[in-house]
Formats: C-alpha cells, structure tokens, sequence
C-alpha cells in the first residue's frame, strides 16, 4: 500500500506491505510533530549530514549523541558574528580612537590619516556584513589594488588594524588578516644629501623660506622624525643643556629620548630661542588654525604646496620625504667611528637592522662628514664655528672638536 506524507518538509511516498503498517507509520510522524514540532523531523540531506558528524566523532572516540550537540555549541560560540556592515564597524572604530585620542591615550592627530587609509577598503566592502567578509577576496583585493607598493602596504597595514579590532571587540571570531601576508616592499636605497646640497637648503630657508629654517635645522642636525617635528614646540628644546627633549607625546610610539643639539643648531636657532613669544609655539606652524585664530598672522595653510616651493628654489628636482633623516644617521654614523649603537640610541631604534637598512650611509670620509658640521646659515655663524674648533683641530685632537660642537656622546 502506498502512502504519502509532508512531515519531513516536503511530499515523500513511501511503500507498505499492509494498511496497518501504513497507518502505524503515520501516526509515528504524527507522535513526533506533536511532541517535538516540524523541525525536529529531519530530512534526507540532514540525516546524511548527521551520520556523517557522529562518524567524524567516533573516529575521534567520541560517540555519544550529545558530543554532537555539544560540538554545535561549540561552533556557535566561536563563530558568533556582527550583522553590522564593514562601513557602520569602521565608523565605531574610528570613534572607538577619537576617544582615545581625547583622553590621551594617543598622540595629537593620530587618528585624522585613518579614515584615508581605510578608504579603499570601505569603498569595496563597506555595504557588505563585516562577519561575511573572507581572507580569499580579500587577498585578490590587496594584490589588484593599483598604486605605488608603499601605499598598498599602507592602505593593509590600517584595514588589518580594523580587523584587529573588530576581533577584540568580538565582533568576530576568526580574523582573516591572521593568515594574509603584507604586500611585499622591495628595499629602498637610502638617498643622502651631499654637503653642497645640505649647504643650499640651509641657506634657501634662511634667505627666503625662514619659516622651514627651524625644521630643515632639527631635521638635520637632530634627526628628527617629520611627524616629530610637526608635534615639537620650542619649550622641547633645553636652552640649560643644549638638548632637544623628545618626549613621549612628541616621539614615535611614545619612546622618548634626548639628543643633543650641535652648536651650528644653536647658531641657526638663536634668534627664534632668544623670542620669549614662541615658547609653548609649535617649531612648525603647518596651518593658521593650529596658531588658535583663523586670522593669525603667519604662513599659508598649504603646507605640501609651499615646501614643494622651498626644495625647488634650493636647486631639487625631486624630493624623497625621509632625506634629511637618512642625512643626518649617515654624517652622525661616520663623524662618530661607526658607533652604530648611538645613532641607534639618536634615532629612537631598538635593533640595528633598522638602521643599516633605511638610514646609515657610506660617507666619503671622516673630514667629509665633519664639514657637514660646520654648515651654517650665515658668513657670521660660519666664522664662529670655525674659531671655535680652530684650536683642537690645529692639534688634531678630533674628540675634543666633536665635544665642542656638541655632536659627541653626552
């Protein structure tokens, strides 16, 4: 006898030999939808997906049926996911700084380049559930992204942090960035300026950029970090003792550390050290709105378009961002004898892999690097250095030189 049902989710015939077997069968499927509901009934496909889960658990030694209730709690509570878009998770993260940024738990402006480097993720996920977004599209993503391949490694580092934090947030449970590679950076070959070059900077910024004169200055002869320089206020500098105190808000990362400022620095910058006005005042002014007025008198507020101006009166065609860093390490490695641990130690490095790939450079010679000390922005700062080294020099006592100008480990 034939017999149909919709039980199990959808018409099923079934063959019987005799009418009471049929109508002992239907009133089981009854039993069943009465006592546990339509669902419990499973079909087919599920009784297969089932046999083959208590197969895998007896293969492990498990074979009691709770151990696949147990393994089901076991996925939910470890792939619990957001239902948010990737956009609405990346407006909390960036909320999620702004905070920190206001309780100063981050540097001044840390989190404004954010949203720009989150930008092409957002642009291709951003209406999409963050919780659905998986490593295979976005490893295709990150290797078709066009642009120069810093930025791409850029534009990775940032979304990676955004997952990063999704998953402390435990918005997620598996971060695909665990298992993606950054794209690959070929190492760069250090550019350093020659002193002629150095020489001309200098001068073009005292006769006609003065407003970069300070930061050429400190970025030459100091060492510092753009983004340093763009945080440090004059009261950083110890008039006292001469020093340049990067502190914990100014430093990258937050490592401090102490650097003495040579004596053609303090020359250069005398005259802006000696206005009492410019104490607690940025050494770089980038914009009218960080002097507290909008109708502050002072530069222009298109700081990338008036350096681009200064660099070119000084003679260069091009211009590589961490010049006048890469210098500094370089003269600083050769004038002191190699001492690759204080050029560690005056560049905030803590292996010196870092400092032999990006920074130190093959100088000519020591009395090369040496001259690089004497550069001045005037004839009269010129003659003063020169007389103030004429002595030792004449008597080729070299450490007592490099003592004077202040350059020598403190």
């Amino acid at each position: 006898m034939d017999s149909c049902n919709d039980i199990a989710g959808g018409r099923r015939r079934l063959t019987f030999g005799t009418k009471a077997e049929a109508e002992k069968q239907l009133a089981d499927f009854a039993a069943q939808k009465d006592m546990y509901g339509k669902e419990t009934v499973l079909d087919p496909l599920e009784q297969k997906a089932a046999a083959l889960a208590f197969a895998s658990l007896k293969a492990k030694g498990f074979n009691a049926p709770s151990h696949l209730v147990e393994a089901a709690g076991f996925f939910i509570s470890n792939h619990a996911t957001t239902t948010a878009t990737l956009d609405k998770v990346a407006g909390d993260f960036l909320a999620f700084k702004r905070r920190q940024e206001e309780a100063g738990e981050l540097r001044h402006a840390y989190v404004k380049p954010m949203k720009n480097m989150l930008k092409p993720v957002t642009e291709k996920f951003g209406a999409r559930e963050f919780a659905s977004i998986r490593r295979p599209e976005l490893i295709l993503f990150f290797n078709n992204l066009p642009g120069p391949p810093y930025s791409r490694h850029a534009y990775f580092r940032y979304a990676r942090m955004l997952w990063r934090w999704a998953e402390t947030m435990e918005l997620i449970q598996l971060n695909p960035f665990d298992k993606i590679k950054a794209p690959t950076l070929n190492p760069l070959t250090p550019t350093v300026l020659t002193v002629p070059q150095a020489v001309s900077l200098v001068e073009t910024a005292a006769k006609s950029h003065r407003h970069y004169l300070p930061y050429v200055t400190l970025a030459l002869f100091v060492g510092l970090r753009s983004a340093e320089l763009q945080r440090l206020r004059w009261e950083h500098i110890n008039q006292a003792e001469m020093t340049v105190n990067v502190s914990a808000e100014v430093a990258k990362r937050q490592k401090s550390r102490t650097i003495p400022l040579p004596l053609n620095a303090q020359l250069i910058l005398k005259p802006f050290l000696d206005d009492p006005a410019l104490f607690q005042q940025p050494v770089l002014v980038i914009s009218r709105r960080d002097r507290g007025r909008h109708d502050a008198a002072g530069p222009a507020c298109n700081h990338g378009k008036r350096w681009m101006e200064f660099w070119r009166d000084a003679g260069f065609a091009s211009w590589d961002r961490n010049i006048l860093r890469h210098t500094y390490a370089s003269y600083l490695h050769r004038t002191l004898g190699d001492d690759t641990h204080l050029v560690m130690d005056r560049l905030g490095h803590t292996v010196d892999s870092t400092t032999f790939a990006h920074y130190v450079h093959q100088i000519p010679s020591r009395a090369v690097a040496f001259n690089y000390w004497m550069i001045a922005d005037t004839p009269a700062n010129s003659l003063v250095l020169e007389e103030t080294v004429a002595e030792p020099m004449q008597r080729q006592d070299y450490a007592e030189a490099l003592q004077t100008l202040n350059i020598a480990r403190l």
